[in-house]
């Protein structure tokens, strides 16, 4: 019996682990402090180079700044996790 469920559900099992790898490396892309800063710098050098619009410049830095908090938040209970385990 066990060997046909393992034939079964061999595929989603594979399927599973696919998944989950994808959604590691897009959260670590997402919560990724260097490239966020980097996409700071950016904007600012855009800004000064090629005089962005106001409220879009403000829009989008107002976007990376809160996406650094998030991030800064989250690393504290990202190291607490692992010291707990």
């Amino acid at each position: 019996m066990f060997i046909l469920d393992d034939l079964f559900l061999s595929p989603f099992k594979g399927l599973w682990f696919i998944f989950n790898e994808i959604k590691k490396r897009a959260e670590a892309e997402l919560y990724d402090e260097s490239l966020v800063q980097k996409q700071l710098l950016r904007l600012e050098l855009e800004n000064e180079m090629e005089g962005l619009d106001r409220n879009l410049y403000e829009q989008k830095r107002d976007e990376l700044l809160e996406r650094l908090k998030i991030i800064r938040e989250r690393k504290p209970k990202e190291t607490k996790e692992v010291y707990d385990d």
